[in-house]
């Protein structure tokens, strides 16, 4: 459930986000390694004309299946995938994000 015994849904609808008590999915250092080789491609928006993007999504199905089951599960379990007429919505598309700071290789490169 939600702050204040309302339910997840609700404090969605109430403030426009929520945190879920669910743990985490958790990051081994193999999926790690397949979250950084996956392509990564600037996000459309953001940045003004002229400026290179510094934000990025990247996505592969290496790890993105596991991560939409992980968040679907979730979703599902506080109520938050059910439509008002009894059908359910579907966690179709997870992607990884990835900024870079103001000193990074626009070209691509981790700053980490």
């Amino acid at each position: 459930g939600g702050a204040g015994g309302k339910s997840a849904a609700e404090v969605l609808h109430s403030v426009g986000w929520v945190k879920l008590a669910r743990d985490p999915l958790p990051v081994d250092g193999s999926t790690l390694a397949e979250l950084r080789a996956a392509p990564y491609a600037p996000i459309f928006n953001g940045q003004s004309p002229g400026e290179a993007p510094l934000r990025h999504m990247g996505r592969h199905p290496a790890w993105a299946a596991r991560f939409e089951a992980h968040f679907a599960s979730a979703l599902r379990e506080e109520g938050m995938l059910a439509c008002s007429d009894g059908s359910e919505k579907s966690v179709c598309d997870c992607y990884a994000l990835r900024s870079l700071g103001l000193g990074a290789d626009a070209a691509g490169g981790d700053p980490a």
